[in-house]
Formats: structure tokens, sequence, C-alpha cells
């Protein structure tokens, strides 16, 4: 009986080599690189410039790439599994939106879903491109809409990303899995709501967690007054029935807090009766804000306005 076993080894570069996305898993062209085959295992090295990445059904558009470099090892059947395990230990890619490094490993049976173990880091990112980047697929077209117009500003230094699930489970609404992007923002500005003045020079960490994002604001500024431990949050992007939630505290000129009184939603009701009047001083403003992201529903606005050393005058 020969027990002699079949053996091979190919080795070979690429250029402008792409494959489609398939079953969740990304596709790719553009790709430069080294590729090594034996029985064993396949063994490929990245060194791309102007690489395009499709995620068809999650990110609306082709994401490109000015580097894409690592290692990666495929094999079939590993520790007695069916399929395939395709896993890098390192990659790196950059762009002008952000640059990020990481590792990850894709189990892709014969039967069933793939799932990923991602792990990244970022920096040097654009927080206006946020919305790019998000799995907007998955979520209906008022939350896409409002990542798209309210995240209008601001540098991201360095932040994370975490992925580890069945990809077909995705965005894993009974805990199948864990989706955790978080980065922290300078200089932002976030334009919440139509008619509410807009929050600037945002310090804040921004964490998309599941299908719910969350804001915590170190501080942050508004008209003419500085803004104190501002929460936005939206604790699922997921649903049609998704509501904003953004509450703070801000100290200023009096005058602010008469401006939101009078040029916000609230001027056509309990701002009405001020509009002919100024007011000198100080002020506090509390503020909560409940608002649907879907258009027609109504709003639910809480809050306090406290005046201090203040004077307050007709105009005409």
């Amino acid at each position: 009986k020969n027990s002699h076993k079949e053996a091979f080894f190919l080795t070979t570069q690429f250029s402008n080599l792409g494959f489609q996305a398939w079953r969740r898993v990304p596709g790719a062209s553009g790709l430069e690189g080294s590729l090594e085959l034996d029985t064993q295992a396949a063994r490929l090295q990245l060194n791309s410039k102007n690489v395009r990445v499709d995620v068809p059904g999650v990110v609306r558009k082709s994401l490109s790439f000015d580097i894409l470099t690592g290692d990666g090892v495929a094999r079939h059947g590993e520790h007695g599994e069916d399929g395939w395990n395709v896993w890098s230990d390192r990659f790196e890619a950059g762009n002008r939106d952000i640059q990020t490094d990481g590792s990850f490993q894709l189990k892709i049976p014969n039967q069933g879903s793939p799932e990923l173990d991602l792990a990244a880091n970022f920096r040097n990112g654009r927080a206006a491109a946020t919305s790019h980047y998000l799995p907007a697929g998955v979520m209906p077209p008022a939350a896409v809409a409002w990542l798209d117009r309210a995240i209008v500003d601001g540098s991201v230094p360095a932040g994370g990303v975490i992925f580890r699930g069945p990809l077909d489970q995705f965005p894993f609404r009974q805990a199948q899995g864990r989706f955790e992007i978080r980065f922290t923002v300078e200089d932002g500005i976030l334009d919440y709501v139509p008619r509410w003045p807009r929050l600037e020079q945002i310090q804040a960490e921004v964490v998309f967690r599941e299908q719910g994002m969350h804001i915590h604001g170190h501080r942050a500024q508004t008209l003419e007054a500085e803004v104190a431990n501002v929460r936005v949050d939206i604790d699922d992007l997921s649903t049609h029935k998704s509501i904003l939630r953004v509450q703070g505290r801000a100290h200023g000129p009096a005058s602010t807090g008469l401006a939101f009184l009078t040029t916000t939603p609230l001027g056509d009701t309990v701002g009405q009766r001020l509009r002919n009047w100024r007011v000198t001083g100080n002020t506090e403003v509390d503020l909560d804000l409940a608002i649907p992201l879907i258009a027609g529903a109504s709003n639910e606005i809480a809050g306090t306005v406290r005046l201090t050393d203040t004077d307050i005058y007709p105009t005409g």
C-alpha cells in the first residue's frame, strides 16, 4: 500500500486582484501582493494601494483606501471543522478619513453563517465621515439621515472597534454577538435637530454599541453658553421608532436663555410673549429633549431656565 501523500507548493505575485462579496463576507478590488499555497494553507501578503472594499447590505457605498497592507492565512478543515478559517494577525489601512490597524479571524463553514472576530484601533479620523463607515444597511432611513446631517465636523484622535459574532445575526438584538465602536472627538459640531442651536467645540466620547449610539460630552458650546455634561443618546438605531434624547446644562449670558425660549421651537408656544423683551445678567438652562427621528412625530421637551442678577425690559 502506498502511504505517500501528494504535496505541492505554489508561490506567485498578483496585482489588481479582486473578488466579489459572498455570504456577507466583504468583497475587494485593487489588491496587490504575493501568495504562497501548499497542501496545508494559503498565505497572503498584501501591499496594496487604491483598494476598494464592498460590504453590500451593510455599508451603503464602497469604501476606498489609499493603502491596505498585512499578512493573512487561510486553512481548510482546521481542527476537524468543515469550511475555511481565515485570519490575519496584522493589517493596516488608511485614507483621508481614517488610519487603522488590527487583526481578525473569519470562520466560513460549509453550512450556516460566517463568523467574524475583529479588533482594530483607529486614529487621525474625521468625525464628519462617521456615517460612511456605519452599518447603514441594517438601519432605517430616518436614522441614517440623522447621522448624515447631525455629525457635522470634528477630529477623532483615537478609537477602536470590536465585532464578534455571526454575520447574519448583526446587529445582535438578542445578544448573539458583540459590536462596539468607541472614539473620542475634539472640536466637534453636532447639529442634532433643526431649529435648535448646534452643539459646537464638543469634547466628547462617542460609542456605537450593538444597535445604540451614545455621546457623552465633557464640554461644548451652544450660542454663547458653555455646556457641561451633555448627553446625546439613541438607544436603538435599528428601529423605525428611534428616539433621540438630548440632555445638558448650559451656563452663559441671560440673552442665551432668552434665545432658547424665542428662536427654538419653544418660540412657537412659551416664547411668543418674550420676543419683544431684552434681558441682561446670567442664566443657567437645563434641557431634556426626546425627539422621534421619524418625520411628523411629536416631540417631548422639558427644562428649566434660571436667571441670576438679571434685568428684563421691553424693547419697544
